[in-house]
């Protein structure tokens, strides 16, 4: 798990409770189908494939690939320069969801659509939440871009 600055706080509820004990223990928990199996993310109320409420929990595996990304900028410092403060995008899970999260890079450049990730979970003042790293980087325990005042 990593602790970097600028996340926010996650908020536990009564119908989170079950993802965020999960999520403590390092597991990314979906919303299955109970009727059907089909799976969603972990927000969703109602099942996707056929509008049932009858909900459980299924474990992820945790690997997929980007979808679409952003990156969004700090303000323009004395010289006009900015930087990468944070890359957010959208993740398809190898079992199917797609899920909004922030995107952990070293090196912003190195993020595309289609470029595999890997589940990290995040330490917060609250609950734990979930990210994704570039598969095949190396988490430091410091999230950022190596630009002093940034964070990823």
């Amino acid at each position: 798990m990593t602790t970097p600055a600028g996340f926010p706080a996650a908020i536990r509820d009564a119908r989170s409770a079950s993802f965020f004990d999960a999520l403590g223990k390092g597991i990314l928990l979906l919303r299955r189908c109970v009727a059907h199996g089909h799976l969603s993310a972990p927000e969703t109320m109602f099942c996707t494939g056929c509008g049932s409420p009858s909900l459980d929990w299924a474990p992820a595996r945790g690997a997929g690939h980007v979808v679409s990304w952003t990156a969004i900028h700090t303000r323009p410092d004395e010289s006009g320069a900015t930087h990468v403060s944070v890359i957010v995008g959208i993740v398809e899970l190898n079992e199917g969801p797609w899920l909004r999260a922030r995107l952990l890079a070293a090196d912003p450049a190195m993020v595309r659509s289609g470029v595999e990730v890997i589940l990290e979970i995040v330490e917060t003042e609250g609950e734990p939440i979930y990210a994704f790293r570039l598969a095949g980087e190396e988490g430091t325990g410091e999230e950022g871009t190596g630009e002093e005042g940034t964070a990823c």
